[in-house]
């Protein structure tokens, strides 16, 4: 069941009523945890042969997506195990399906931030190899899906940075701690207890 309508319509109400922001949030969350996004039997079809769900699903709006798309924008966990090399592979608005996981743990449906998926994701090695032939040789390129970027130049990093610090699209926006120590711990290499309350830090900094 794709989720994502039910929930922009709860946040729509959240919005327009808050004095039932309560109630609402009740719902959404029992709906949420209740409802799947993917059936058993289609987890089962995406471990086994993925890129059949990768043809072109036209949407209302004149654009296209995949259903592999769909899946990642409910934040089906599973999209993180399949073959790398398939999560590049993008909609009509340029998003590759990595990306567009990390935008539904960002909370891009829900506004509430999936730090369990973010750190799956930042925990798992997307780097594949790819074929490149010219007149004379074929080499064999190591490439990564975390590394591909959007129609406006950013990773999948660049997107969670801007998140965590307020900054680009998301300037104004209140920091969030606990994905900026995510952040640096992925920069270092090492684990994260995503219960700790971290310190602010400056990760945009370390990076320079």
């Amino acid at each position: 069941m794709d989720k994502r309508a039910f929930h922009t319509l709860l946040n729509d109400l959240k919005d327009s009523n808050p004095d039932q922001f309560d109630l609402l949030e009740s719902i959404q969350d029992t709906f949420d945890k209740s409802i799947k996004p993917i059936t058993d039997s289609e987890i089962r079809a995406l471990k086994t042969f993925p890129i059949q769900f990768i043809p072109r699903i036209e949407t209302e709006d004149g654009e296209w997506t995949t259903k592999l798309h769909i899946w990642a924008e409910n934040g089906v966990y599973e999209i993180v195990d399949i073959d790398p090399m398939i999560l590049t592979h993008k909609n009509s608005l340029g998003d590759s399906v990595l990306m567009s996981l990390v935008s539904a743990a960002t909370g891009a449906f829900t506004e509430t931030v999936n730090y369990d998926l973010i750190k799956k994701i930042l925990n798992t090695d997307f780097s594949y190899e790819e074929k490149q032939a010219s007149a004379d040789k074929e080499q064999i390129i190591v490439k990564n899906a975390i590394d591909e970027k959007d129609i406006y130049g950013q990773t999948v990093i660049d997107y969670l940075i801007d998140f965590a610090y307020g900054a680009g699209k998301y300037a104004g926006q209140a920091p969030d701690l606990q994905l900026q120590q995510l952040l640096t711990d992925f920069s270092n290499g090492t684990d994260t207890d995503i219960d700790a309350v971290p310190e602010p830090i400056n990760y945009l900094k370390s990076m320079e």
